[in-house]
């Protein structure tokens, strides 16, 4: 396991770790104005957090799942004319995968979209950005 290493040296190319994944999408798109985001109580929302960050650009949406055991769908209510335009989703089926050498257990998926949005299921053992324009 990489632990919290960054990145791992393959046959003489480094390769990040899914913490390397992690703090490069933090560093950008985490960086802007951040702005008021809350979740509806009306379910556990224990293990469901979530942030937004206004950019030049659009808005940023953080959205994480620490559930072991369910998928959520959270509705989204953002002021304004915003349409998703990507979304990342980092998922893994259990807490310990990693990647790291030839383990490669961490699913991250990144799509473009044209959409306008009112809700979105967020998986279990997930870590979401949205980008809204």
């Amino acid at each position: 396991s990489s632990s919290w290493a960054l990145m791992y040296d393959d046959n003489g190319k480094y390769k990040k770790t899914a913490p390397g994944y992690l703090l490069e999408l933090m560093g950008q798109k985490g960086i802007g104005n951040s702005v008021e985001c809350t979740i509806d109580k009306s379910f556990d929302a224990s293990k469901i957090s979530a942030g937004a960050i206004k950019t030049k650009n659009g808005l940023n949406l953080f959205l994480v799942n620490t559930s072991n055991d369910f998928d959520t769908t959270l509705n989204i209510n953002i002021d304004g004319n915003y349409r998703l335009n990507k979304q990342t989703v980092i998922t893994a089926d259990r807490y310990d995968c990693d990647i790291y050498n030839d383990t490669d257990e961490i699913n991250i998926i990144s799509e473009n979209k044209d959409a306008k949005i009112n809700s979105f299921v967020l998986n279990k053992r997930s870590i979401v950005l949205l980008l809204f324009i």
